[in-house]
């Protein structure tokens, strides 16, 4: 069968020192030996989460454009996706028989006669991927809740202020050749005597540019004078935080500037609209706008369709969205199964460490004995029972075997633990989503729609969910308990 290697590295894993060439290598090696015969090598240095991934379409198109069944060889799962949005373009080219997955590390081979344990196992593997990624953003999001808790900047600085590094920290200092005219800015403005429209000429007057050299704009000049950095607090996503550098104003000019604006202009935030629980989140399945909600007669909850663009659809109830969901959340709840569902979690987990830890005691025998052989030998050398280059051969070879046990250490999953107990808390959501979900106040609501669907479109009369992965899952393989016992055979 003719093959296609594929090597990946993210960006940030190319910066850290990350191999292709070790990657390349395996492949080519588990080509030989399956007596697969190479035609296309891709090596791509791009995210797996993040945009349209440009290498991984060339990749799919070279695929579709072959004549004959290709195998697909990746060194493991996370090397081709860490997310499921490619499983429907993988799985549509393994069904026709156009595509054989092969994934060396987790020793996965799915060609179009898979069968459920097969594909489930992928699938979990898949999860475990996108679970890494989750792991990374979460600790990206405790990254910024850090600063904000510190007080640190998140974004470059504001007009008047200039990032820098003192000391080898890095900080923000008051910039000395405009942090005086945006002072001299927000004093004129809280004199009362002059307009929006008139500070602009004033700005140039005084010969106050933004960053990029130019004079500054009306809404330049409003964004600055409704900032409240420049008297000591941050504004990220509409909470104030107080920042560690050295306030440009104080905050009485800052609030005498804001009910100048007030009073002229109004108040500059939105009341408060009525809030509507499917706010944002039903499309249309054909142009993709959002229906916006409205109360017909002042009191039922519709959806209607964006009036100022084309659309074939009639306004929706959103009782009739609200009846859908509520079926799909209720098929989730497992009821008697759920014990079971558990249970066979657990044992898969324990299953996993036991082997995962007798791999470990072996890798670790392995190296106990080439170690030894090594000092043996060493010994032999140094009372001349050996020649000089014998002995560099076999202590080569011995180090290219200890490699290869520090290699495979490394490969071992150090995360079962966290992923089979994200699995069991997954099951737990799924069973009393319906539950919380009749119970919940509004916001709430909210979030456990946001949580398990990912589309919500209308289409003509018909309302389609999508519901998301691994949700999906359990309720295509609820009343089977077998689907993870499956698991337990030999992969």
């Amino acid at each position: 069968m003719q093959a296609v290697v594929l090597a990946r590295v993210s960006t940030k894993e190319q910066e850290e020192g990350h191999s292709l060439s070790a990657q390349l290598n395996r492949l080519y090696d588990y080509c030989n030996r399956r007596g697969l015969d190479i035609i296309q090598e891709f090596t791509i240095v791009e995210s797996s989460t993040r945009g349209e991934r440009p290498e991984f379409q060339k990749l799919i198109a070279f695929i579709k454009k072959q004549p004959h069944k290709v195998a697909l060889v990746c060194d493991k799962v996370d090397r081709l996706q860490r997310s499921f949005r490619e499983v429907p373009i993988l799985e549509n080219l393994r069904k026709s028989d156009k595509l054989v997955l092969h994934f060396i590390s987790e020793n996965q081979i799915l060609d179009s006669n898979a069968n459920n344990s097969q594909i489930m196992a992928y699938q979990i593997f898949v999860m475990m991927a996108e679970n890494y990624t989750n792991c990374i953003s979460d600790n990206v999001k405790r990254s910024f809740e850090k600063k904000l808790k510190d007080g640190t900047i998140l974004a470059a600085a504001p007009v008047g202020y200039l990032n820098a590094t003192i000391g080898g920290v890095k900080t923000v200092i008051i910039d000395p050749e405009r942090g005086y005219k945006v002072r001299q800015l927000f004093q004129q403005y809280a004199s009362d005597v002059i307009s929006i429209r008139d500070m602009v000429e004033y700005a140039k007057s005084i010969g106050l540019k933004y960053k990029n050299g130019n004079y500054l704009s009306r809404s330049q000049i409003h964004n600055i004078l409704h900032n409240p950095f420049y008297y000591g607090y941050m504004r990220v996503k509409g909470k104030l935080y107080p920042h560690i550098y050295e306030p440009l104003i104080t905050k009485d000019l800052f609030n005498r500037c804001n009910k100048i604006s007030i009073k002229r202009h109004g108040q500059t935030q939105a009341k408060a609209k009525k809030k509507f629980l499917l706010s944002g989140i039903v499309r249309c399945a054909h142009c993709g706008n959002l229906f916006s909600p409205y109360l017909s007669k002042g009191k039922y909850p519709f959806l209607q369709p964006p009036t100022n663009k084309p659309c074939v659809h009639h306004n929706i109830s959103v009782r009739l969205v609200m009846d859908i969901l509520y079926d799909i959340f209720k098929s989730l709840h497992l009821g008697d199964e759920l014990p079971d569902v558990i249970r066979l979690i657990n044992d898969k987990k324990r299953m996993e460490l036991l082997n995962r830890d007798k791999i470990l005691l072996e890798l670790n025998e392995m190296e106990l004995k080439i170690t030894d052989k090594k000092n043996r030998l060493l010994d032999l050398y140094l009372s001349r029972g050996i020649e000089e280059d014998e002995y560099k051969r076999i202590t080569a070879e011995l180090d290219n075997e200890l490699t290869t046990i520090s290699s495979r250490r490394l490969n071992l999953d150090n995360s079962i633990s966290t992923f089979y107990d994200n699995l069991a808390r997954i099951v737990k959501i799924a069973d009393s989503c319906y539950f919380l979900i009749k119970s919940s106040r509004f916001s709430q609501k909210r979030q456990i729609i946001k949580l398990l669907t990912s589309n919500c479109l209308v289409d003509e009369k018909n309302v389609v969910i999508t519901i998301k992965k691994p949700f999906a899952q359990i309720l295509e393989t609820k009343g089977c308990l077998s689907w993870l016992g499956q698991l337990d055979s030999n992969q």
